[in-house]
């Protein structure tokens, strides 16, 4: 998984694995939080980041389970 901070405002997620992962959810300070039931290899999520002022964590979470079952946990500071 990749998480890159486009601008203050946006981020992508993509999957730079070599197979689809499941039940990605992207929370922490987004505008809303993010769901997404499958992610096949090198697609991207383009999501939008809460505004400063309602920013708590200063981070953001993904979660996700491998195609073995596994979960697996990418935390990242905002800028």
């Amino acid at each position: 998984m990749e998480l890159t901070q486009n601008s203050q405002d946006e981020c992508t997620l993509r999957n730079d694995e070599n197979a689809v992962i499941y039940h990605v959810a992207i929370t922490g300070d987004v505008f809303k939080d993010i769901n997404v039931p499958e992610l096949q290899p090198n697609q991207d999520i383009q999501f939008e980041l809460a505004p400063p002022a309602q920013r708590r964590s200063g981070e953001l979470r993904v979660t996700w389970e491998t195609h073995l079952g596994e979960k697996q946990v990418l935390t990242q500071a905002l800028h």
